[in-house]
């Protein structure tokens, strides 16, 4: 963790609203309901919008075409398991090169698995569970506060999230549903690409002899504190309606959480807020939730959450 190369470093104490704490169970535990509480925590704590949040939704061009699920096969299953990297997982410890290696005779009884998932709109509980692994930050390594979480989910459940990921990108490419202005996570777009639309913008307002300011905005936290209900309604507005809604809908629903440290696990936690960032869908449901931004913010360019607003002297002349 940090500049340590084990995910199992120990950590001896932990310091948690000034008490000091060493107990492994207590530490295990009081991590986990930091993590799992903290999106919750934070979204309380966001001022209320001037704009009523239903509002602000029903300000957004409807698509008036909805999506629909298709099945998928034995052979799009495993060309997924081939492309997995090679890594160890979260709670089924099943790793990717056994995954490959077995891709071929695990693949009809996943696809009639998957298929059912699809078809039902029924996300598998097993596949909504994640282990917790906290990452010293900086600071005092026993402020829990210094420290962020990394979710393991498991590679099955990759599989079934990639399938899931590649038919929204194909539906929301195909009716341009995500701003051009977002460049995180999405195919042919880079930070190479942002940075190149941004300078081109500087440059010509310099060469105009106009100011310019940029203003970089971080958005704390800004994966946790997503509400379910406002990214489901946001979804719909997209044409994510019916079965592929359901389905997204039980994919949010229910996510729980362990942790283990110093080889203790702690009990398992529901999260209520955001999504799993070791996730083929978590990045691409956090662009979906704040595409909007750019409607209300004219000059705002991003990478997923990392923020720029560009203003030139016409915009900001009387501040």
């Amino acid at each position: 963790m940090g500049n340590c190369k084990s995910k199992n470093c120990d950590i001896k104490s932990m310091k948690v609203n000034d008490v000091m704490i060493k107990d492994p169970d207590e530490m295990a535990n009081k991590f986990n309901k930091y993590f799992s509480d903290i999106g919750k925590q934070l979204a309380r704590k966001i001022r209320e919008p001037d704009i009523p949040f239903s509002e602000m939704c029903s300000s957004i061009q409807c698509n008036q075409s909805s999506m629909f699920l298709v099945l998928t096969s034995r052979i799009e299953i495993e060309k997924v398991i081939s492309e997995l990297k090679d890594r160890n997982s979260g709670v089924d410890y099943i790793h990717t090169r056994v995954l490959k290696a077995i891709a071929r005779y695990i693949s009809p009884v996943l696809e009639r698995v998957l298929n059912d998932c699809i078809s039902s709109g029924h996300w598998s509980v097993p596949l909504k569970q994640a282990d917790i692994v906290p990452v010293f930050k900086s600071g005092n390594a026993a402020v829990i506060d210094n420290y962020r979480p990394i979710s393991l989910i498991s590679n099955l459940a990759k599989i079934v999230e990639k399938l899931i990921h590649s038919r929204l990108i194909v539906f929301l490419e195909k009716f341009c549903r995500i701003k051009k202005e977002q460049y995180g996570f999405l195919r042919n777009v880079n930070t190479t690409g942002l940075l190149d639309r941004i300078v081109n913008e500087i440059h010509e307002s310099v060469n105009k002899d106009e100011a310019v300011l940029a203003t970089i905005i971080d958005l704390s936290k800004a994966f946790d504190t997503g509400q379910h209900d406002l990214l489901l309604t946001k979804l719909e507005i997209q044409g994510i309606r019916g079965l592929a809604l359901k389905l997204m809908r039980s994919y949010l629903s229910d996510r729980g959480q362990k942790l283990k440290i110093n080889g203790v696990t702690s009990q398992v936690k529901t999260v209520g807020t955001g999504g799993p960032q070791d996730s083929a869908l978590g990045p691409l449901l956090f662009i979906i939730y704040v595409n909007d931004i750019f409607n209300y913010c004219p000059g705002t360019y991003a990478f997923a959450n990392d923020t720029i607003v560009v203003n030139h002297a016409d915009a900001w002349s009387e501040v």
